[in-house]
């Protein structure tokens, strides 16, 4: 940690830790920086010891992650994060990704408070005094919010799957990496192979819980620089305007 306003880890990706594209799991860092956002929060002082009293907990709405150059196998990679923006209903943290020391990317997430029992929205009002002292202005994060996603509107691949015991996280609904992988899955093999990630938006709409079966659609464009567009969404069985998770993947083609 480089002041009391951010938090920074360093870690290093090793041959098991790597897909199939010799990379780092795209749901790996997503975990990483759910970590180091938790541990922020508790270094703050608002934390889960903080909230729990009140019947609420921290949740992520929507996650961008924007990156230069993905970290691959053997890298040293930092994460850094900081307290943006805060109000009565939500607070935006954003993340720096370095590789070896130089930058990378950057992470930009949204995060709001649910009771504990209802897993309704509830007002972040009891933390964000602590939240408030924290938020630094005078750092900036170059890429652009998550923009809303939904189900894509004419999807050209569907499959179904069904939520077990490995899905679920301490509070027995399926955890935020698992929606990832399955995103993430919707990227054929052959064109992960020769592309490199370079954008990544996710917005997390409702939980699924276990023995949930759903259906995971996918749409496939070109965009007019020649980058791929994949738009995907985990939504309820044969109803694709319910969504528990949707995203949006930009894949650059490798010189």
């Amino acid at each position: 940690m480089t002041t009391a306003e951010e938090l920074s880890k360093s870690f290093e990706i090793s041959a098991a830790g790597c897909d199939a594209a010799r990379r780092l799991p795209p749901s790996t860092l997503v975990a990483d920086i759910i970590d180091l956002a938790v541990a922020h929060a508790d270094k703050l002082g608002v934390g889960y010891a903080a909230m729990a009293p009140h019947g609420i907990m921290w949740v992520m709405g929507r996650l961008s992650i924007e990156a230069e150059r993905w970290p691959v196998m053997f890298d040293h990679y930092t994460l850094t994060t900081w307290v943006t923006s805060v109000n009565r209903m939500m607070s935006e943290r954003d993340f720096e990704l370095t590789i070896d020391g130089r930058p990378a990317g950057y992470a930009r997430t949204i995060w709001s408070a649910i009771d504990s029992d209802t897993r309704q929205a509830a007002l972040l009002t009891p933390v964000t005094g602590g939240l408030d002292v924290a938020v630094r202005s005078d750092r900036v994060c170059p890429v652009s919010r998550a923009p809303r996603l939904g189900a894509p509107a004419e999807p050209d691949s569907t499959r179904s799957y069904t939520f077990g015991l490995s899905d679920l996280d301490f509070n027995r609904h399926v955890t935020t990496t698992h929606y990832v992988d399955l995103i993430i899955d919707t990227i054929p093999l052959d064109l992960y192979d020769r592309c490199s990630l370079r954008r990544i938006d996710l917005a997390f709409h409702r939980e699924a819980r276990y023995a949930d079966t759903v259906d995971i659609v996918a749409q496939t464009d070109t965009a007019a620089d020649g980058s791929t567009v994949i738009t995907a969404a985990i939504t309820a069985a044969g109803n694709h305007a319910e969504v528990y998770c949707a995203g949006r993947i930009l894949l650059i083609e490798n010189n």
